[in-house]
């Protein structure tokens, strides 16, 4: 699914993909989405811009996020390209927790047993727009939040 809005998105210094609505209302969902592959964040961005109006964060690489992170106060959900056990390694914890974000997972099952354990949401590959729908329902509805670094086996 492509979408022509998202594929012209300026870049940001950083690499990252700027996003095009930049509200800063309060009300309107922010989510990060980290995926390496254009065609499969094309798609995610589509999904949740389909749900209504939101803000994307979008950056393919997991050295991007602390660094867009640090101006955002909430984050609504970041969906993520790494393992468990990489996002656990790489530093972004902090990050997400001081937004906030909810964080789903998009990468093999393996490791969805510890993402879940600790809070996180999964979506397994591959998978859809709808599917993507019902991840983030079911991980907003339950009120999941990453737990503290030290709550977290690994």
């Amino acid at each position: 699914m492509f979408h022509v809005e998202c594929m012209n998105t300026p870049i940001s210094p950083n690499g990252a993909r700027a996003p095009s609505t930049g509200s800063s209302d309060p009300l309107i969902p922010v989510f990060l989405v980290q995926e390496s592959d254009s065609f499969i964040s094309e798609d995610i961005v589509a999904a949740l811009r389909a749900m209504g109006p939101c803000r994307v964060i979008d950056v393919t690489d997991v050295d991007q996020i602390a660094p867009v992170l640090a101006d955002e106060d909430a984050v609504t959900a970041a969906f993520l390209e790494i393992s468990f056990e990489e996002v656990l390694a790489c530093g972004i914890m902090s990050a997400l927790v001081r937004c906030g974000a909810r964080i789903i997972l998009t990468t093999d099952s393996s490791g969805a047993s510890d993402a879940l354990a600790a809070g996180w949401g999964t979506l397994a590959r591959p998978f859809n727009e709808p599917m993507i729908h019902e991840a983030l329902s079911a991980h907003l509805v339950a009120e999941h939040r990453p737990k503290p670094l030290s709550q977290c086996a690994h």
